[in-house]
């Protein structure tokens, strides 16, 4: 195995557009977002998942595209959103308690150099060297703008009210309330708290596979299990949340709302098929799998020790399974690999190709069609730090799976 290879890779890249509906995620800071990013990166083909994440000053605009992808995602206010994607796509986003996103977000800005804070916005500097207790009495104007209704700031006035030309802040009133109230209507819904209902919800309306677990990503380093907030504290965050409180309560009734009417969607009638097949630059249906990437021009995801597909099961007595591989990491790693389809094990047979190896197998499995899952456990996976010296790649890796075959044997 040629270790130099190994540097070369572990970055997503992207591939062809297919006629779905787009998807745009309204992600508000400290509210689960990264996690959902994580999760949609493979839901759609290959260079249709686009982000935008300005940096303080930047124009969100001129990191657009030039031509329409199939998913969205940023830190941009709804009605910029709207403004900038296709018409028909279905809007997303997240809320949380506010009191807890604030504590969260504060924390999460305390993790940075001085420099850093200074990059990324330079009124958070003060966050370096002081408590949020502190903060919150030393800076109220400063605290106002990052944690004061925050969420129906976002979501329910357009950027440019609320600030005049002293750099001071016009807090949110209830008609802005009731505008986020309104263009949260229009949105899928979903809540931090029940980030679980929220992706099963998404799911079901996209017509993916729920998976097993929710993922968490970017989780704020070293934040107290217990943020003891002082009277002060206490007495901002009753009077300047109450607003982002309600919404919090508006969101929870709406995502309860969407759960409900979505189970319909639930029951969809399969048509049966002779062969499935999957290659990686397509959206991936199942979880375990890590961000698409790019090797002599075919697209593949590493995936985790544990990994799935859902897909449907071809009409025959016998199935052929077929699983293509890349070999990106030594044999004893990516050979020692358990394949079960609907929990019945397939006996593999590992073939060797140009770029690397085919795991082949045919199971008895007479079906009359319908859907099915492809489950795969890597008995031997590694991370790239351990293999590589000075390598930051924490991951943990077992097959660079390129394509999934099923047929009728």
């Amino acid at each position: 195995m040629n270790l130099n290879l190994l540097t070369k890779w572990f970055g997503p890249s992207r591939g062809k557009q297919q006629a779905i509906q787009p998807l745009a995620f309204v992600h508000l800071h400290k509210t689960a977002g990264t996690s959902i990013n994580e999760f949609l990166t493979n839901r759609f083909p290959a260079n249709e998942f686009v982000r935008f994440y300005p940096e303080y000053g930047e124009s969100f605009r001129l990191k657009l595209p030039r031509r329409a992808k199939l998913c969205y995602s940023g830190h941009v206010r709804l009605d910029e959103m709207i403004a900038v994607v296709p018409k028909q796509t279905m809007l997303f986003t997240i809320l949380r308690d506010p009191v807890q996103r604030a504590i969260s977000a504060f924390y999460g800005w305390k993790r940075y150099t001085r420099e850093e804070l200074k990059r990324r916005n330079p009124y958070l500097v003060p966050i370096y060297d002081l408590s949020l207790n502190e903060f919150l009495r030393q800076y109220p104007l400063l605290s106002l703008n990052l944690f004061g209704d925050f969420q129906t700031n976002y979501l329910g006035r357009p950027k440019e009210v609320g600030r005049v030309t002293d750099g001071s802040f016009v807090p949110p009133n209830r008609q802005d309330l009731g505008r986020a109230k309104d263009n949260l209507s229009r949105c899928l819904v979903g809540t931090t708290e029940r980030l679980t209902d929220t992706i099963a919800l998404l799911c079901t309306v996209r017509g993916w596979a729920i998976p097993d677990q929710v993922p968490k990503a970017n989780v704020t380093p070293r934040k107290p299990k217990q943020v003891d907030l002082d009277k002060n504290a206490q007495e901002f965050f009753a009077k300047h949340t109450a607003l982002d409180n309600e919404l919090h309560q508006f969101a929870g009734m709406l995502l309860q709302e969407q759960l409900d009417k979505a189970q319909v969607k639930l029951t969809q009638t399969e048509h049966p098929v002779r062969e499935y097949r999957l290659t990686f630059d397509q959206p991936i249906p199942g979880y375990g799998w890590h961000p698409r990437e790019i090797f002599q021009g075919k697209y593949f995801c590493f995936s985790e020790p544990r990994a799935w597909l859902e897909c449907p099961i071809p009409v025959g007595k016998q199935i052929l399974v077929e699983i293509e591989t890349l070999t990106l990491l030594p044999a004893e790693h990516f050979q020692q690999v358990k394949l079960c389809l609907n929990g019945q094990q397939v006996e593999l047979q590992c073939l060797p190709t140009k770029t690397g190896a085919k795991l082949r197998g045919v199971i008895d499995c007479k079906t009359k069609g319908g859907k099915g899952r492809l489950e795969l456990e890597a008995l031997n996976p590694i991370r790239p730090s351990d293999l590589v010296p000075g390598s930051p790649d924490q991951r943990i890796l077992s097959l660079a799976v390129t394509e999934v075959r099923l047929r009728a044997a």
